[in-house]
């Protein structure tokens, strides 16, 4: 068997460094190259409804997994339980409650103790505490930022031409309100860039700590080249990006977080607005395909009650035909990317039947730090890249997924259609110039494009502002 491919070696180790707690689902990853999930080690997410009886079910587990001479929850470096506690009981978001106990390498791992409440409880009562990323396990961007031409002034694809139309109901995404889960947001960037004007968020810092001169991190400036990209879709769009994949008290972000920190934190910002479009930027594996326990219950408590919001995440990278989540939801438009030519599927992009459309993902230029990068992945690490202009050139599904759903935004302006229903709209248009071999396509421009017919190729006919002068 074939060693892991190094660069997926050095994305995996970046979270494995700066994400406490991860670990990877198989042990023998580094020699396989096989990373089935990454998850939280120690902890298990089970809803409030089931606790009584995992409850028991994880003291059966974990002495059955411990020789009889280890007294539970003592290990060095586990939690400190009180007298007689085999776990820690914690509770995650509203009915949803984690359970904490003490990790053995080799002997109590996550993994194991699953496969044990699986034969006690059944399949997927209790699951991993999922790590999230818009980074790896094929990565998510699907390139480190790359430099642009120094002349180079312009987003790609660059900003949608106002629509000139005399009731000001225009498809640029005016009155519409768009929420990013993502790194956060450069401040300066708004400043430096007119199509981010107006665009708010969590402060980011995007460099080393302690670096000097200042050292661009490993993802740092992805909410904001996501929220540039949207914008060039969407330019008079409400757009907030909250910093869900940071961790306090992290040296360094990795681009990562577990689904019991990332959905709280969604949770949080929906009190605070109400978004027409939510954006997701992360797509993982997960456990025997299981979905993310967090996220199930994020929807069931709070976005299937806001009525007409439409979800759209990224399809992933791995360039394979298999689920990645949360854009597996039924209720979420996952995202897959075209290649720079618009013609074909990027070769890094996850596709599938489940995957709901295709937009332009590779090569894309928007706004990003100001500095210099350091490459971190092989076969170009250790490289130094100056970004002088903060502009830079990136690949991914996480930024095709903007792209649509900026198209989401500017549709919504101009027909007045609700989010669900403007993205029903886009879709049925995709479908009708699907291409053979990729899928259903969405471009830049086709916001406010109808089929004139159901079958693939159909003509182009536009719809905008409900007035015949547009």
């Amino acid at each position: 068997m074939p060693p892991a491919d190094p660069r997926l070696v050095d994305q995996i180790t970046l979270i494995l460094s700066n994400l406490e707690g991860s670990a990877v689902a198989d042990p023998d990853w580094e020699r396989t190259g096989e990373v089935p999930y990454l998850y939280r080690e120690g902890t298990i997410l089970v809803s409030e409804a089931d606790l009584p009886r995992a409850r028991s079910a994880l003291v059966d587990a974990l002495r059955g997994l411990l020789p009889s001479d280890r007294r539970l929850g003592t290990e060095q470096g586990a939690p400190a339980f009180g007298a007689g506690e085999h776990f820690a009981e914690l509770r995650v978001i509203d009915g949803l409650s984690s359970l904490r106990f003490a990790a053995v390498p080799g002997q109590v791992t996550v993994p194991l103790v699953l496969e044990r409440l699986d034969a006690i409880l059944g399949p997927g009562v209790a699951r991993p505490d999922h790590v999230l990323y818009v980074c790896p396990a094929h990565a998510c961007p699907a390139t480190e930022p790359e430099e642009v031409p120094g002349h180079t002034v312009q987003p790609f694809p660059e900003p949608a031409a106002s629509c000139a139309c005399g009731s000001g109901l225009c498809a640029d995404g005016a009155g519409v309100d768009v929420l990013i889960a993502d790194t956060g947001f450069l401040s300066d960037a708004a400043l430096r860039h007119s199509w981010l004007e107006g665009v708010d968020g969590d402060e980011e810092d995007p460099y080393f700590p302690g670096s000097n001169p200042p050292v661009i991190a490993p993802y740092a400036g992805h909410g904001t080249f996501v929220a540039g990209c949207l914008r060039c879709q969407a330019p008079a769009a409400n757009v907030h990006v909250v910093g869900a994949l940071t961790n306090p008290g992290s040296v360094l972000d990795p681009g990562a977080a577990y689904e019991s920190d990332l959905a709280p934190r969604v949770a949080d910002a929906l009190k605070k607005r109400n978004p027409d479009v939510l954006v997701f930027t992360f797509a993982s594996p997960t456990r025997d395909n299981w979905s993310p326990y967090c996220f199930d219950v994020l929807y069931e408590s709070r976005l299937r009650f806001i009525k007409g919001l439409v979800v759209v995440s990224p399809a992933g990278n791995t360039g394979e035909d298999e689920y990645m989540w949360p854009g597996a939801y039924p209720w979420v438009v996952a995202v897959g990317a075209l290649s720079a030519n618009w013609r074909t599927r990027a070769h890094f992009s996850t596709y599938g039947k489940w995957v709901d459309v295709y937009a332009p993902g590779e090569d894309l230029v928007n706004a990003y730090p100001v500095g210099d990068f350091i490459c971190q992945e092989s076969p170009n690490k250790g490289v130094k890249r100056s970004f002088k202009d903060g502009l830079a050139k990136w690949s991914g599904t996480s930024c095709s997924t903007p792209v649509f759903a900026g198209l989401v935004a500017a549709r919504m302006s101009a027909t007045w259609e609700n989010g669900q229903q403007a993205a029903d709209s886009l879709l049925r248009y995709a479908r009708s110039q699907a291409i053979r071999g990729v899928g259903p396509v969405a471009l830049p421009g086709d916001a406010c494009r109808e089929p004139r017919s159901s079958g693939s190729g159909g003509d182009r006919t536009r719809v905008c502002c409900h007035h015949e002068e547009c």
